[in-house]
């Protein structure tokens, strides 16, 4: 259960962007931007949201 924001956010973001959108995919650094958008109202919120992209892991990220 600690670990479930990590897991969930921001996925949830990137699923509903993918599964609300009409019309042609975003550029993905557009797409991208969109999900960076809600990283400070998960902040705000509490929540530990994990890495958006594998080149955003950190070298010592714990996926425990």
């Amino acid at each position: 259960m600690r670990m479930i924001d990590q897991r969930v956010f921001p996925r949830i973001y990137s699923l509903a962007e993918q599964m609300w959108h009409i019309g042609e995919r975003l550029p993905y650094n557009e797409f991208y931007s969109r999900i960076q958008a809600n990283y400070p109202t998960l902040k705000i919120l509490d929540i530990n949201y994990g890495p958006a992209s594998a080149e955003k892991v950190p070298a010592d990220y714990r996926w425990e």
